[in-house]
């Protein structure tokens, strides 16, 4: 029979130790974990808020727009909101620079 040495049977234990302290659970590794879990949380909720806020501001405008209907008629409010044209000159819309202004000109 084959006795180990202590000093092999040391070595195993430290990997074993190693290995323990890598994945056991300390407080300081559950509030990294639960650190990071809320401030997903938090990041959702934010999210979830701002989309709220867009679902209100939609269905506030709707029903303005409604309101504006049933008071002042369908032809009223789209001459309303009909974007006002100005007349633009037609022809090439890309303007030359004056080359006169440059230094070195002659």
């Amino acid at each position: 029979m084959i006795k180990s040495s202590p000093y092999k049977r040391g070595a195993d234990m430290g990997w074993l130790n190693r290995l323990a302290i890598k994945y056991i659970q300390t407080p300081e590794k559950l509030a990294e974990n639960e650190l990071r879990d809320t401030r997903l949380a938090l990041y959702q909720s934010e999210r979830q808020l701002l989309e709220a806020e867009m679902r209100v501001d939609y269905y506030r405008n709707v029903l303005g727009f409604l309101e504006a209907i049933a008071a002042d008629g369908v032809e009223s409010v789209a001459d309303s909101q009909r974007p006002k044209h100005t007349p633009q000159p037609q022809g090439p819309q890309r303007l030359t620079p004056d080359l006169s202004t440059y230094r070195g000109a002659a």
